[in-house]
């Protein structure tokens, strides 16, 4: 549930759970989308709320942020939705990072 964080006349911010903020992000994808997804990431994994996995996070993502239909995605949304976990991921936890490797995707097709 959406804490409000600042309401001012005109101008409302809200404060959304770690699954929602990453969720949102990932559907654009653009600008400063993976900065913040992998900042996210980084931090929700010290606080041991956020996997580190692609398998693992797609499935915390899905269960959490259910609402957003994953299920009725297409293969090629999901290939998407895929790619974009993968290169938040590798941002976050560079390969080979803190003895924990994180899988790189070799798909030069865009994210």
């Amino acid at each position: 549930m959406p804490q409000t964080i600042f309401d001012e006349r005109g101008l409302a911010l809200v404060a959304v759970p770690w699954p929602w903020a990453i969720a949102l992000k990932l559907v654009r994808y653009a600008k400063e989308d993976p900065t913040d997804c992998a900042a996210v990431l980084r931090l929700g994994f010290a606080q041991g709320d956020i996997h580190r996995t692609l398998a693992g996070l797609e499935q915390w993502i899905m269960e959490r942020c259910w609402p957003m239909d994953y299920t009725g995605y297409q293969p090629p949304q999901m290939q998407q939705l895929r790619r974009r976990l993968q290169d938040a991921l590798n941002r976050a936890f560079p390969p080979g990072s803190h003895g924990m490797p994180v899988a790189q995707t070799t798909s030069r097709t865009p994210l």
